[in-house]
Parts: structure tokens; C-alpha cells; sequence
């Protein structure tokens, strides 16, 4: 955390933050789409995550869609799970 310019943060407070995240993505995820999607932008780019006592670089997808008003929604957000410990 102190990377990130955040001091004096506990392990337990940045679990915590990560596990509500964690809901409000998934929340986010099972929202229905009310509106049509006229343009759909598929990204993906790749993160080193630990896996067991080691790094692997593991890919992220995330899926977002142009609505008529050009507002975007976030449609989903997926990893590639290759840790044989997860």
C-alpha cells in the first residue's frame, strides 16, 4: 500500500476493502442491461498476481458496452485463472 501513496494501513483493513470491492463488482455483474448496446469494446491486458509463494502472469478481460446515449457499462470483468492454487 505504501506504493500507492497510502500509509499506516493494516493487512487486515486492505483484505476487507478488497472483499467489499469484491461484492460490488459482482452486484454490478449480475444487473440486468436495461438499455441496447450499440458498440461492445472487448480489452484485455495481462497482471502479475502470486500464485502459491510465486508470481504468474495472469490475464484480465474486461468486456464494456456503448449505450445510445454514449454512455458505457461495464458488462464484465473476468481473470484467467492458471494458478493450479486458486
Amino acid at each position: 500500500m505504501n506504493q500507492l501513496g497510502i500509509e499506516g494501513t493494516s493487512a487486515d483493513t486492505v483484505s476487507r476493502m478488497a472483499q467489499e470491492l469484491d461484492e460490488e463488482v459482482h452486484e454490478l455483474l449480475r444487473k440486468s442491461i436495461e438499455e441496447p448496446i450499440i458498440y461492445l469494446i472487448v480489452d484485455a491486458t495481462y497482471l502479475k498476481v502470486r500464485c502459491g509463494c510465486r508470481y504468474i502472469n495472469q490475464a484480465i478481460l474486461l468486456i464494456c458496452g456503448v449505450r445510445e446515449d454514449e454512455n458505457r457499462k461495464i458488462i464484465s470483468v473476468e481473470s484467467q485463472n492458471q494458478c493450479p492454487f486458486c
